[in-house]
């Protein structure tokens, strides 16, 4: 298995909390992330797999990154394919400037 290497980056940082796991690439999905998980320090998911979490009750921002605490007590490092998760991510549609006094 391959370890992306932004999340290999993230997993080397001291966030001062206690960390479930690191989710790759995660996307919003209701009150849930989904995303491709890495070092489940619950020992529930082999790292590389799709999971879905927990509803998100708060958020951390430590060293840049977002922590998503879940309902059930996992805390979620959230990292992008380049480094920290961004909201909303970066795509070419985000990129477009919407033209003034238009609602989308």
């Amino acid at each position: 298995m391959t370890v992306p290497r932004s999340v290999d980056e993230a997993a080397k940082i001291n966030f001062g909390v206690a960390i479930t796991g690191y989710l790759y690439c995660p996307q919003l999905c209701g009150f849930c992330f989904e995303g491709v998980v890495y070092f489940d320090r619950k020992a529930r998911f082999a790292s590389g797999r799709l999971i879905r979490t927990s509803v998100v009750s708060d958020f951390l921002e430590i060293a840049g990154y977002w922590i998503a605490l879940t309902s059930t007590g996992s805390a979620y490092v959230l990292v992008g394919e380049e480094g920290p998760w961004q909201y909303p991510p970066e795509s070419d549609a985000s990129k477009k400037r919407r033209p003034e006094g238009k609602t989308i």
